[in-house]
């Protein structure tokens, strides 16, 4: 016979030797000394009671784990004090005694620390931090200034943030020399053109962004992630900013901490353009929220408005996931944030929010088309929305 031939029989002799112990073994009968802990099957398990409880078991059930989470999230608050050590003999020493307290803020939500040795976590693809720029975009044949009145002008810019994420808004530029520079932040479901000014959405008295131009300011308004519900009308029916927030998790980052990117990469900008120049960040709504945590961030930041956030992290539940930040009820609360921007000065404005709402139906095509980004407007602005102003 030939050798392949042969270990194809001893391998075939092999494997039915193996089926017939198992067959034999399955077949053995239990040894007549075998015991089992019960003779026979008690009404409840050592150490429980019987259930009794009557009603909707599982409301009980959800009212039980609330209660558990509030317990926590209580506990939690009581004992942050323990992780700050605040040195109030001078603003240096205050500075340097929360420091470690920033970088653990910085790291909750996946900030990159540009201070540290670049990180390169792509195999094979050359990774590092992008430059520093803002550039104006005109779309075709439009005119570079999208938007001009007596006071300032508008460009469409956009800026790089991180390698491959690029920041996108408005830079309102005025005619006069700049007082300051500001980064005034809309709310998710607001565009930079209605805070400018330039589209239907904002009253006229909210416009802080055009109010600031008008008034000498140089104003950056970025584009903020929307609310706009992504696969509208199915199960996975979510908003772009939940869907970012899932994503994110997973890689160890943050949708904030994306959103403050792109505001600290601005003031990147604005230092490179004029080192002792003032720098500010305003924000309502989830504007608010950003500013709120860049300027904690971010020391370059000399002050900070924000207007429509600033809660209680005892509702964490009860506001919208994407601002979920892992474990940060240990450490951080508003309070705690606000004592990362001392002693700079931050204004907190209380006004009335938005109903956010996360499965709310889509808007329709007409508001959709109301909403677009103002482009390729050629010449003086004559709007009658600015003639009112």
């Amino acid at each position: 016979m030939k050798p392949s031939f042969m270990k194809k029989i001893i391998s075939l002799v092999c494997i039915l030797t193996v089926f017939s112990n198992r067959h034999t073994y399955a077949q053995q009968p239990l040894a007549a000394d075998t015991s089992f802990p019960y003779k026979t099957l008690p009404d409840v398990l050592s150490g429980t009671n019987r259930l009794t409880w009557e009603g909707d078991l599982s409301a009980k059930m959800l009212d039980g784990a609330h209660q558990f989470i509030e317990e926590k999230i209580t506990l939690a608050i009581q004992n942050r004090s323990k992780l700050w050590n605040r040195d109030f003999n001078s603003p240096k020493a205050y500075e340097q005694s929360i420091d470690v307290n920033r970088r653990r803020l910085m790291k909750s939500i996946g900030l990159e620390d540009k201070s540290e040795p670049f990180d390169n976590h792509n195999v094979g693809l050359p990774e590092v931090n992008p430059s520093v720029y803002m550039q104006r975009i005109a779309m075709n044949d439009d005119a570079e200034v999208v938007a001009e009145t007596s006071k300032f002008r508008a460009y469409q810019v956009r800026w790089p943030v991180l390698y491959r994420v690029n920041g996108e808004g408005l830079l309102l530029v005025p005619k006069s020399k700049p007082v300051a520079s500001i980064i005034a932040l809309p709310d998710a479901d607001q565009t930079p053109e209605q805070l400018a000014g330039l589209a239907n959405g904002i009253p006229v008295a909210s416009q802080f962004a055009r109010q600031l131009a008008e008034n000498g300011f140089q104003v950056l308004i970025p584009t903020l992630i929307s609310r706009t519900l992504l696969f509208p009308g199915t199960p996975e029916q979510q908003t772009y900013r939940e869907w970012l927030y899932r994503q994110s998790f997973h890689m160890g980052k943050h949708l904030i901490g994306y959103e403050v990117e792109k505001v600290l990469a601005a003031v990147d900008w604005f230092k490179q353009n004029d080192k002792d120049g003032k720098i500010g960040v305003a924000g309502y709504c989830e504007g608010g929220l950003i500013a709120f945590y860049a300027a904690a961030i971010d020391k370059r930041i000399d002050a900070a408005l924000i207007s429509g956030y600033f809660t209680s992290e005892a509702q964490a539940w009860d506001q919208p996931i994407y601002r979920n930040v892992w474990g940060s009820a240990s450490e951080f609360g508003a309070a705690e944030i606000a004592s990362l921007i001392a002693p700079r000065p931050l204004v907190i404005e209380y006004s009335s929010v938005p109903n956010i709402d996360d499965r709310m139906t889509p808007p329709d095509d007409k508001l959709l088309i109301e909403n677009l980004p103002f482009t390729g407007y050629k010449g003086k602005l004559q709007t009658p929305l600015l003639k009112e102003v």
